[in-house]
């Protein structure tokens, strides 16, 4: 595939601020803040020469963007038999300090084990816990060769710009797999936009950096949600206000409509989210095909104060999943349910959660407090206990933790 040198990355949700002239060091980037990663190839077969323009090229990069806390924040990571983090988000705070750090970074060589990067760059540089959760997320991969496992370098791919993350990929060389580039790289929705780049060789790198300022602006996404499966999943959320209290069902619904505002969900979207309560009254139950966009769920669902649930799977069995509330035959099915101590009459809940997964229902436990017994959390979850069960410590935890739940979710999807 022949790909345009005289286009360069398209960095999402940062914006122009100077107008330029013919010294391309008069202008830089900033607005709209972002976290930007990058992911550069440290292995044997790069020239140390050629290495050392790599850091170079980087490092000119981020003298176009307005560096800062609370503006653009840097990281990098090279990579080769193993991931090496480098700079963390938040690490340093101006592009001098960011660059020195940069230029100073020696080669780690190696093989080129790019899937293993993507996975712990995502995992630990894009975690919750360090990456800005309402800024863009951007990684910037370089690599001069093929990578050890092609298939699973796609696969970790594909995980991570599900998560929200967007990718870029820039081959160096003539031993660069372009099918492979194009499976690491985001997909673009206009033709303006690019996230797959070939040059022929280190030094062209150089020739790329001038028109990133001219691109930066041409794709900025309005709604980035952080779970942007391409998956068709139906799923529906069971409270059980009886038992959790009033205060505590108004954090889970909090909860739930976060994750809601954090998914890729409505009528002709791959997600649909329900809630289910109580057969008393049914009309406080929230069909999947209820609501064509985030906004109008989550508003219902903050305006309900009446919820109450009793053998609500069962309720869910039958009727959350039909055509006339929403479901679809050719969508997974999750049911979300929480649990904050010892089960009532737990027998009775283990053979309809059984029920349930004959059904082709999967079944996520939310585990909230140490109140909890841990069979009965293995019984009422699916089969892979590890995937199917989240863990909180308290319910002021929930408040904070529902990105790591999509995370999780996004992964099964």
């Amino acid at each position: 595939m022949k790909i345009e040198t005289n286009i360069i990355l398209v960095l999402l949700g940062l914006s122009l601020v100077t107008a330029f002239s013919a010294e391309p060091e008069t202008y830089y980037c900033g607005g709209k803040p972002a976290d930007v990663y990058f992911l550069l190839d440290s292995s044997t077969s790069i020239w140390y020469v050629d290495y050392e323009k790599q850091l170079q090229f980087v490092s000119s990069v981020i003298d176009i963007f307005d560096v800062g806390p609370n503006r653009t924040r840097i990281g990098m990571g090279l990579f080769s038999d193993y991931f090496n983090p480098q700079i963390g988000f938040g690490d340093y705070n101006n592009k001098t300090e960011i660059n020195q750090v940069i230029l100073e970074t020696k080669q780690k060589m190696g093989g080129t084990n790019t899937a293993v990067a993507i996975r712990e760059m995502r995992e630990g540089e894009f975690n919750s816990n360090v990456a800005r959760q309402d800024v863009a997320h951007i990684a910037i991969i370089l690599t001069d060769g093929k990578s050890w496992d092609p298939k699973e370098t796609a696969f970790q791919a594909k995980l991570t710009k599900e998560k929200g993350i967007y990718i870029f990929a820039i081959g160096i060389g003539g031993d660069v797999d372009t099918r492979e580039l194009r499976n690491i790289a985001s997909k673009s929705e206009n033709d303006n936009a690019q996230f797959v780049f070939h040059v022929k060789n280190f030094d062209a790198l150089d020739s790329i950096k001038n028109i990133l300022a001219i691109k930066t602006c041409e794709v900025v996404p309005k709604d980035q949600p952080r779970c942007a499966t391409s998956t068709k999943s139906d799923i529906i959320f069971a409270l059980d206000p009886l038992v959790m209290g009033q205060s505590r069902t108004e954090i889970i619904k909090e909860f739930i409509a976060n994750t809601a505002n954090q998914i890729d969900m409505g009528d002709s979207k791959p997600i649909r989210i329900g809630v289910f309560t109580n057969n008393c009254p049914s009309s406080k139950d929230i069909h999947l095909n209820e609501h064509g966009n985030k906004f109008t769920f989550i508003q219902e669902l903050r305006s309900n104060n009446k919820m109450t649930k009793t053998h609500i799977l069962k309720r869910v069995r039958r009727r959350g999943f039909t055509k006339a509330n929403g479901g679809r035959a050719d969508a997974r099915r999750l049911i979300v349910t929480f649990v904050d101590g010892p089960l009532d009459n737990s027998k009775d809940v283990f053979l309809e959660a059984e029920r349930v997964r004959k059904f082709n229902m999967d079944v996520f436990v939310i585990a909230i407090g140490n109140e909890v017994k841990e069979n009965e959390l293995r019984k009422l979850a699916s089969v892979r206990p590890k995937e199917h069960i989240f863990r909180v410590t308290s319910y002021d935890n929930l408040k904070i933790s529902f990105n790591d739940f999509i995370d999780k979710i996004c992964e099964f999807l």
